[in-house]
């Protein structure tokens, strides 16, 4: 059985922190290799009916920081106690099970879009954020999709 999205609205994104050596990109982009770590966390707010997904950047070359930007993307989810529940043994939160993969898919197409914008016009602009795999944005976010069970 396919689970239906509940109904959402996605806020304003809050970008919380946000610096680019551009120093640091003239001398090292195309010296050295470049490494990029994208990182999300994920908030529950019952009280607001909010879910708030962190998305974390960093791009570096060597130990030369280049970018590093955090973003938060904050939705409203209408009736949110009814897309998960908190396990009583051990508090660990189950949600439905198409909602957090599909919000981490739409955070990660604003935040490329963020860092496309900020990288314009500069040297890092020939690197986007890459494309990443949910499966295993998933995975090394600790997150395990079960179809079996209800809410």
């Amino acid at each position: 059985m396919i689970e239906q999205l509940p109904d959402l609205l996605l806020e304003a994104i809050r970008i919380d922190d946000c610096r680019i050596n551009l120093h640091g990109i003239e001398n090292e982009v195309g010296q050295t290799s470049l490494h990029v770590l994208y990182t999300t966390e994920t908030v529950l707010d019952p009280p607001s009916n909010r879910i708030i997904v962190g998305a974390n950047v960093q791009y570096s070359a060597g130990e030369t920081l280049l970018l590093q930007l955090h973003v938060d993307v904050p939705f409203v989810i209408p009736n949110l106690s009814k897309s998960y529940r908190i396990e009583p043994e051990n508090n660990e939160i189950v949600f439905r099970s198409n909602l957090i993969p599909d919000l981490l898919s739409a955070v990660v197409g604003t935040v490329r879009g963020v860092v496309a914008t900020k990288i314009h016009g500069t040297r890092l602009a020939d690197y986007p954020l890459p494309l990443y795999s949910l499966p295993l944005l998933l995975e090394a976010n600790q997150i395990t999709i079960s179809e079996t069970g209800s809410l």
